[in-house]
């Protein structure tokens, strides 16, 4: 057992999970980026964009930088989870620095805080404006 309280076996089991996961967003990644490059070839090759046309690739752009920056935020959470592997820390809540729980690191890997502190740290961001007001 580490200070996480995760036996060696099941932190090797969570490594190999991490970084498969990791290999399969950079081939998203990879083929989300040449997706992008072969379709705005083939609209910069158009001669002439209808107002539709305009709409339509300013929606695909859009969409296009939402996965792309959700790709990227999702590799970094696992190469900064892959980096508290390598420093012993992997599992171990950065809030309290209790052990944050193997049950949650399956359903999640690259979570940095226990299920109590996560709870805490998520109710100020559910709170609705309203709530907030009659608080004070």
């Amino acid at each position: 057992m580490t200070d996480s309280g995760i036996s060696s076996a099941d932190l090797q089991i969570l490594e190999r999970t991490l970084r498969e996961r990791r290999d399969a967003l950079e081939a998203q990644l990879e083929n989300e980026l040449g997706r992008s490059e072969e379709e705005c070839g083939l609209a910069l090759n158009e001669d002439v964009f209808g107002a539709k046309e305009e709409a339509m690739l300013a929606e695909l752009s859009d969409t296009y930088l939402a996965d792309v920056t959700r790709l990227r935020k999702d590799l970094a959470e696992i190469d900064a989870a892959l980096k508290r592997y390598g420093a012993a820390t992997y599992g171990i809540c950065t809030h309290c620095r209790g052990p944050i729980g193997l049950d949650r690191l399956l359903s999640q890997a690259t979570a940095v805080r226990c299920q109590p502190c996560q709870t805490a740290y998520e109710q100020p961001l559910s709170a609705s404006p309203m709530e907030t007001l009659s608080v004070r």
